[in-house]
């Protein structure tokens, strides 16, 4: 398996951009005795073709933790299933990178570039707190001051 891991090369692909198709999601669940232990697992949720840029790559584990009672019983980890390919891709520059199944992604057409995620703030919001933050208190460099 390590060799493998070593072998995962997208840095041909680092910047480009593709068209996610799906991407990946975790999902944790709770045993009903006493929560000593918590499987992790990967899932996938549909993407619906959303462009972004490609920012590097992960190997997703998939297993169980089984919770210990501290002291000399630490948390211990248990891998159920084999490792995970995925890309890492970026929707927009101050978003958190996604995590992309490594068949779930096309390679744009030359002319798509992402776009900014959709702001939930309505215009009039907008403008109020335009004319608010112009009558805080400020210092003599422009910065705000407390009251």
């Amino acid at each position: 398996m390590k060799n493998k891991e070593r072998k995962l090369d997208v840095s041909a692909m680092m910047g480009g951009v593709v068209l996610v198709d799906h991407e990946f999601s975790r999902f944790i669940e709770f045993s009903s005795l006493n929560s000593s232990m918590i499987k992790k697992a990967w899932g996938v949720v549909p993407a619906y073709g959303r462009p972004g840029w490609v920012v590097g790559q992960r190997w997703l584990q998939t297993g169980v933790i089984k919770r210990g009672y501290g002291g000399d019983d630490p948390n211990t980890w248990e891998e159920t299933e084999p490792r995970i390919p995925c890309l890492l891709v970026s929707y927009w520059p101050t978003m958190t990178p996604v995590k992309v199944p490594m068949n779930c992604f096309r390679l744009a057409p030359f002319s798509t570039r992402p776009y900014a995620p959709h702001s939930s703030w309505t215009s009039r919001q907008r403008k109020f707190l335009s004319k608010e933050s112009k009558t805080w208190p400020r210092d003599e460099k422009g910065r705000w001051t407390s009251q």
